[in-house]
């Protein structure tokens, strides 16, 4: 099979780029290449349309597809919108142009390879945006509200089984506007980029809790292009100034496994972000969410953290994790997800992102008018010379490597009983920040989603404490909990739960150093705080080491697992914490199960209670077992185990945090 490309491009007056037909046998017809094996569409766009674009050639929406046989041979010939920044005689193989409008194709035959696109540049409504200003696509937009997705979709033209359909109802039937990936905004005349997003909920008590579904993925980032411009020249900055963005209700989160109707989703919101000064003045104020100067500039930081490594051609360095409102997320099929650098080296292919916590942020301030969390940025101009983890980070410098005691009497905390609070540990960060609220919390590390601080929360950064013993590593880092095995099963390492989260969070790590004589002993007077610094795992780790123990074992749950009765206990051949792996599979349960759900009793405080007990969870196989105990079956099955989660090695750990020893 041949595949060709053709690339229909439409001038600003209405003219299409064809071959010269008189020096084409009188024949109407489109410029188009063979597609080479190693080419994407995109890629061979550009080299037949060399030197009609600077940086990167906008290439839009597939128009048409036509199919042939020629000599035996199958031909497939795929018509693509380009939108050149030049004009030129010939092609650079020579082949004369024109530029024809439609009353002059049509004094020419049409290639019959170039038929279908040519019948629809030349239909009378073809090029013609009714979206001319961002009123205009933001009251459409606004007419949407309250509709469900099936209800703009009444002739059932998108298949709803699709992940796309929510943005493909709005864009393609409600704004009638094609799919593409042009580097110009959806709305070239208004300037106007549309997204569609998600919002999910959870019912409170007395009130309804809302959060961002996901990110919010923008422009696919090409490396080249982007090695060398400013904030103001990237393609960032040239697509997403402008965004209307469209947010639909999709889910309640606190109802688990409940099969989902895309076609009920409805639409909620309906929002111009500005990223940059708005230049028509009757936009209506209420659907606008113009961005704090703080906010832009975390953007702009964000920015330069991301196009720093790209200038160093080290692009395949970059994951979400090392920034907190504008990332970078993967980006392609399997096919694609792997480009190339400036210098020729490959690189994940990847796309800027609003981070879900962001989103969150952005959905709670701007649209919800919740009242605002505590900002740790007292003002925009902060940033102007540093960065906003520095200036977080420095709260806690004046408190480093003094004791938990001491630092209690700076802020002069004090607790009735002799044993200090469970959640001492919480109740100094939050003072260490200087932030309102109460102390509330167990003494978990699920605590600190409860600081009250914008920059920290939304999931925006993940608070941990890593505790010392004398000096030396004493825990491992629990970093995602296992709710299915059969889930874990049918996933792929880079579509999997535990790469997205290590791929995209950002970690800010508070370590303690426990001199006490034994290390259970928690007083304050013998627990010294090290300092605080933040984190992400790195892309060698996650794609090297990480992924390969995951395989390893998520292949031996596919395959059944290995359990040995030995003195009472079982064992399992998963990968060991002692092997030396950055990455380990350990229990997640107080007490080991290995059957379904039973109900039994226990003592608790002199007195006999019915309790569930659930510590285990069903595996995709039956296990392989060893010298399971035949008289207790029924306690060991063949379908469950104990319920594991994923953690990181102390050791591993301990590497990321020396210099705060």
């Amino acid at each position: 099979m041949i595949r060709i490309v053709k690339a229909i491009c439409m001038g600003e007056d209405g003219t299409f780029l064809c071959l010269n037909p008189k020096r084409n046998g009188q024949i109407c017809a489109f410029p188009g290449t063979e597609r080479r094996d190693d080419e994407s569409d995109h890629d061979a766009l550009e080299r037949l349309l060399t030197g009609f674009f600077d940086k990167e050639l906008a290439v839009g929406s597939k128009l048409c597809r036509t199919e042939c046989r020629h000599d035996g041979q199958k031909y497939v010939i795929d018509s693509f919108l380009c939108y050149p920044d030049k004009h030129g005689e010939t092609l650079q193989d020579g082949r004369a142009l024109a530029w024809l409008n439609t009353s002059e194709m049509a004094q020419y035959q049409g290639d019959p390879y170039d038929q279908k696109a040519i019948d629809k540049v030349t239909f009378p409504t073809f090029g013609k945006s009714i979206y001319k200003t961002k009123k205009a696509v933001h009251n459409h937009a606004l007419d949407a509200v309250g509709m469900r997705l099936g209800e703009i979709d009444a002739d059932n033209t998108k298949n709803p089984n699709n992940k796309g359909y929510p943005g493909n109802v709005v864009e393609q039937v409600w704004f009638e506007h094609p799919a593409d990936n042009i580097s110009a905004p959806d709305f070239p005349e208004a300037g106007v980029e549309l997204k569609v997003t998600p919002i999910d909920y959870k019912q409170a008590e007395d009130h309804v809790e809302y959060k961002a579904g996901e990110r919010l993925v923008l422009n696919i980032i090409n490396y080249r292009d982007e090695h060398n411009v400013s904030f103001e020249e990237s393609s960032f900055w040239n697509k997403n100034r402008f965004l209307e963005v469209i947010h639909y209700l999709r889910r309640n989160i606190t109802q688990k496994g409940l099969e989902e109707d895309r076609r009920k989703y409805q639409i909620k919101y309906a929002n111009l972000f500005a990223l940059d000064d708005l230049d028509e003045p009757d936009f209506p104020e209420e659907g606008l969410v113009q961005f704090s100067d703080t906010h832009m500039a975390r953007i702009r930081q964000d920015w330069n953290t991301i196009h720093t490594l790209i200038a160093e051609n080290r692009a395949h360095e970059l994951t979400e994790s090392l920034t907190t409102t504008l990332g970078t997320c993967t980006k392609g099929t399997s096919d694609y997800r792997y480009t190339t650098q400036a210098n020729g080296a490959h690189a994940k292919s990847r796309a800027f992102c609003f981070k879900q916590g962001f989103m969150t942020t952005i959905l709670q301030e701007y649209i919800l008018k919740k009242e605002q969390s505590q900002s740790l940025i007292r003002d925009a101009g902060m940033l102007s010379n540093r960065s906003v983890e520095d200036i977080i980070l420095d709260y806690f410098r004046p408190y480093e490597h003094q004791t938990m005691q001491r630092i209690a009497e700076h802020f002069d905390l004090t607790w009735q009983s002799n044993k200090a609070p469970k959640n001492l540990a919480y109740m100094l960060v939050r003072r260490m920040l200087n932030l309102n609220g109460a102390d509330i919390g167990s003494g978990s590390d699920d605590d600190y989603t409860n600081l009250n601080a914008e920059e920290l929360g939304n999931g925006q950064v993940r608070v941990k404490t890593i505790t010392l013993f004398h000096g030396k590593p004493q825990e491992n880092f629990k970093v995602q909990a296992i709710p299915s095995f059969k889930e874990l099963a049918a996933e792929d390492w880079e579509d999997s739960r535990l790469y997205e989260d290590l791929e995209s969070q950002r970690f800010l790590l508070l370590v303690f150093d426990n001199e006490n004589a034994d290390k259970d002993d928690k007083n304050p007077m013998g627990m010294r705080f090290l300092g605080a610094k933040f984190w992400s795992v790195p892309a060698a780790d996650l794609d090297g080491d990480i992924k390969s123990v995951w395989e390893e074992d998520v292949n031996k749950i596919r395959n059944g697992v290995e359990l040995e009765y030995r003195g009472k206990r079982v064992y399992n051949n998963f990968v060991k914490a002692s092997s030396g792996r950055i990455l380990h599979l350990r229990p997640d349960a107080g007490k080991s199960q290995y059957c379904a759900p039973y109900r039994t009793t226990e003592m608790k405080d002199g007195k006999t209670k019915h309790v569930t007990m659930n510590n285990a969870r069903q595996l995709p196989v039956p296990a392989k077992w060893t010298n399971r105990p035949l008289d207790k079956l029924h306690l060991y099955a063949d379908d469950y185990m104990t319920k594991q989660a994923w953690w990181l090695n102390m050791d591993y750990m301990f590497q990321q945090i020396q210099e705060l020893l």
